[in-house]
């Protein structure tokens, strides 16, 4: 992702008065994901290092992956129907990413701004309380854009929020996240 895009994703994130929750982020060769001078941190302007949690540095990613909070973030295929990205992910030994916090959000979209797949799925109807996540976590934090749900059984994640899609589409890229 180019440094810019990221670092409109940190300003907008602190416009919000909401600072990165839980653990910073870190790249899997234990560099950060933020571009040079960008911290996920409020202390950044007086030179406050961001480093990813110590327990983060024993878990498994894959090259290109971010360990944040415990779990592996990569991404996963492109082009492809919700169901193939899934599969492809559970190939990985992971899922496609479930979203709990703002801060999972922002090391999500870290590694997918564009359209990505993403763990939410219904099995009927289009209001927000139809959906749920694949690996059965509690939906405790959404993300919906305007208007949204329209009905769709699958979840895109957009720079402007969640959106439903039919899980038949292929003009998606998509998230991979293992515990």
């Amino acid at each position: 992702m180019a440094a810019g895009v990221l670092g409109a994703v940190v300003t907008a994130f602190f416009a919000c008065g909401e600072p990165l929750s839980g653990d910073d982020v870190a790249a899997s060769d234990g560099g950060s994901i933020l571009p040079d001078g960008a911290s996920a941190s409020p202390d950044a302007a007086a030179g406050a290092d961001a480093g990813a949690d110590a327990g983060d540095a024993n878990v498994p990613c894959v090259d290109g992956g971010v360990v944040a909070d415990g779990h592996c973030y990569f991404r996963g295929p492109s082009g492809v129907q919700q169901s193939e990205a899934q599969a492809a992910c559970a190939d990985a030994g992971a899922h496609l990413a479930t979203i709990t916090s703002n801060g999972e959000e922002f090391v999500v979209k870290g590694i997918e701004n564009d359209k990505s797949w993403i763990g939410l799925v219904s099995d009927s109807g289009s209001n927000a309380a139809d959906y749920h996540w694949i690996t059965g976590e509690p939906v405790v934090y959404q993300d919906w854009g305007l208007d949204e749900p329209s009905g769709e059984a699958c979840v895109v994640q957009e720079a402007y929020g969640w959106n439903s899609k039919p899980c038949t589409d292929t003009e998606y890229g998509s998230v991979c996240e293992r515990p």
